[in-house]
């Protein structure tokens, strides 16, 4: 039976369907395993028919399982030997450390556990001397410099302990009744704000004259100009003193025109009563 025919029965069966998937597969398998056993060479050609797959089949399994085993009793060599090892050092360094200890003398054991519990506190015991001497100046730094921030710290934590006690003490003035706002204090707020900010005005239009007052040529007086200053500054203070002794005579006056001006009425009512008394006066004694 041809491929084709073949093929095409498996498309209506499908017992041989899966027969032949089977088959690709143990077929994909053997290839696999003839390529990486003939590698880099070509895989010689042969018969592909039922009895060579399952006869490769075998031999392909019966390969990986001596690979398998292969490995396994090499891992179990080296394990063993590894452990041969690890043991033999350990009876040498033991010996080694028996016959060191032996030898020396009752200080020379005190340093040596000093070094030892040095090297455990460490966590290096595979360490030379020279490093762990290293690591044991490393440390004595860094012990220095954490007390040296811990009195640090220390020193501002009675600061703080003491600002503590002098803000507890003056709390009770603080809240008292003689350190909270007034009941106006927001329209003095606004009446300051106002006021900061016609200052503010104000201060800018004086710069601008300042800086134009600045800007003009100014020539130095001469004694002439001087004194016509002096004459004009005389004439200017005796209308002064005229203008004053007239507004003397309004002292004591309202601000609103209509209330002085009946205030000068009155005034003027008076005056011409006293003047009809004094003549009254006068002719009585004639």
């Amino acid at each position: 039976m041809d491929s084709e025919s073949w093929t095409a029965s498996a498309l209506f069966s499908p017992s041989k369907a899966r027969q032949q998937q089977v088959q690709a597969k143990d077929w994909a398998f053997v290839d696999g395993w003839l390529a990486k056993l003939y590698a880099p060479k070509a895989v010689p050609i042969f018969e592909r028919n039922e009895e060579t797959l399952q006869a490769l089949l075998t031999l392909a399994n019966a390969n990986e399982a001596a690979h398998l085993e292969r490995d396994l009793v090499d891992k179990l060599e080296q394990d063993a030997y590894r452990e041969y090892q690890q043991t033999a050092k350990k009876d040498v360094d033991t010996h080694l450390y028996r016959a060191i200890t032996t030898n020396m003398t009752s200080r020379g054991l005190e340093v040596l556990k000093e070094l030892s519990t040095a090297a455990v506190f460490l966590d290096a015991p595979c360490l030379s001397s020279e490093a762990l001497a290293h690591d044991i100046i490393t440390l004595t730094d860094t012990k220095y410099n954490l007390e040296e921030q811990i009195s640090r710290v220390s020193t501002v934590q009675q600061s703080l302990e003491r600002e503590q006690i002098r803000l507890e003490r003056i709390l009770p003035e603080v809240q008292s009744d003689s350190f909270k706002p007034s009941p106006d204090l927001p329209e003095k707020t606004s009446d300051y704000l106002r006021s900061t900010k016609t200052t503010k005005a104000k201060l800018a239009e004086y710069n601008e004259r300042l800086n134009t007052l600045a800007a003009v040529p100014r020539t130095k007086p001469s004694i002439d100009d001087v004194a016509n200053y002096r004459a004009e500054a005389t004439t200017l203070i005796s209308k002064i003193e005229m203008v004053t002794a007239k507004l003397d005579a309004f002292h004591g006056l309202p601000t609103d025109p209509n209330l002085a001006r009946a205030r000068v009425e009155a005034a003027k009512v008076e005056l011409r009563g006293l003047i009809r008394k004094r003549d009254n006066l006068f002719e009585t004694l004639i």
